[in-house]
């Protein structure tokens, strides 16, 4: 059928969307270093949050008007929306930063980097609560089982799974034959 919205204005490709629970604003990362937020309704940009100096890889809506980014830059960054401007950038990755994820309550973050590290974020200080090691380069992760438990899918095909408050292994998914690229957990 024909195309319903058609948001241009990125200068490179978009590798990340995610649309605001109330289902009017979407937020998109691109290669072109820039996120931009969207107006669905009216198909009009809102606003770009530049301020990453890499491609952005991976992009979420936390709640109350900010978002996250993650970028080749190796950093993560809390937006304030409102005013388009950065609020915290998280530091600490040594390679790219592919994936990230936001608890339900919001107050933290994920992210999954190529360092094989993933990192639990205290949202409101921007400092890491905990690292997890992982075998592999890291691509994708979210929050499971209430946020008790992340779970992170990396190159080696393997989702490992982390108890977020002891940082204690709870195993791992096995199957996949080629490297894991994205995840996603049921209601």
């Amino acid at each position: 059928g024909p195309v319903k919205a058609d948001m241009a204005g990125h200068g490179g490709m978009v590798r990340a969307v995610d649309v605001s629970n109330d289902g009017q604003r979407v937020l998109s990362g691109s290669f072109d270093f820039t996120a931009r937020l969207w107006d669905f309704a009216e198909q009009k940009e809102i606003g770009v949050l530049d301020a990453h100096a890499g491609p952005v890889t991976s992009v979420a809506f936390i709640g109350d008007g900010r978002a996250l980014t993650a970028s080749d830059d190796k950093t993560a960054i809390v937006w304030d929306l409102k005013a388009l401007k950065p609020i915290k950038r998280l530091e600490g990755h040594q390679h790219k930063v592919m994936g990230l994820a936001v608890s339900k309550d919001a107050k933290r973050a994920a992210t999954g980097s190529w360092d094989r590290t993933v990192r639990l974020w205290d949202l409101s200080q921007g400092k890491t609560i905990r690292v997890f090691r992982h075998a592999s380069p890291v691509n994708a992760v979210v929050f499971t089982d209430g946020g008790k438990t992340i779970a992170a899918g990396s190159h080696d095909g393997k989702i490992r799974l982390w108890n977020t408050e002891t940082g204690r292994s709870k195993g791992s998914l096995e199957g996949h034959e080629l490297g894991i690229t994205g995840l996603s957990v049921s209601p």
